[in-house]
């Protein structure tokens, strides 16, 4: 499919890649906003140019005991504001920034029934982020320099396994781990 409304631009597929076994899904947006600042179009300012996109898809597997799903998604955004062409009369005039932000994040599931009372199952994850600012001003002789600038890396991974077996309808057991990096 494909999609065009206020938010942006979206393209989506789906389908099998085994039939009756495997599928997949993905998506992709890119921001309206970003389509208009490149022509020229600023709908937030004059002097303010934002963009975003993101990326998502699923792919899943089903097994005669087991199924297997592994996942992601990852965006970018970015804010660019401009200091003034024109007469400055004010600080704010000659002042400028970005602020970007990126994440990601990937994760796979596997559950495997050992019998008709018991089953396996593992999750794993991974994530990271990054928030990036930068404040800059201009000089009299239209020099920029930064005042401030701010990055930040976040990751993270963590893995959670377990096994369940129901003994009767009043009775199970649930053993498991969970490790976070």
């Amino acid at each position: 499919t494909f999609r065009a409304g206020i938010l942006g631009l979206d393209l989506a597929t789906e389908g099998p890649i085994v039939k009756n076994k495997t599928s997949y899904l993905a998506n992709f947006r890119y921001s309206t906003l970003g389509i208009l600042n490149a022509m020229g179009i600023h709908l937030v300012g004059p002097r303010t140019d934002n963009n975003f996109q993101d990326f998502a898809f699923k792919i899943h597997h089903q097994g005669k005991r087991s199924r297997f799903s592994f996942w992601g998604i990852g965006g970018n955004s970015r804010e660019t504001f401009r200091a003034e062409d024109m007469h400055w009369m004010t600080y704010s005039d000659t002042k400028a920034y970005q602020f970007i932000t990126r994440m990601g994040v990937i994760g796979a599931s596997w559950n495997y029934l050992v019998d008709n009372k018991s089953f396996l199952q593992v999750n794993a994850g991974m994530m990271a982020q990054q928030v990036y600012f930068r404040d800059d001003t201009l000089s009299m002789q239209e020099q920029s320099f930064t005042v401030n600038e701010e990055d930040y890396i976040t990751p993270q991974g963590t893995v959670h396994a377990f096994y369940k077996r129901t003994f009767n309808a009043r009775f199970n057991m649930k053993l498991g781990a969970m490790a976070t990096v």
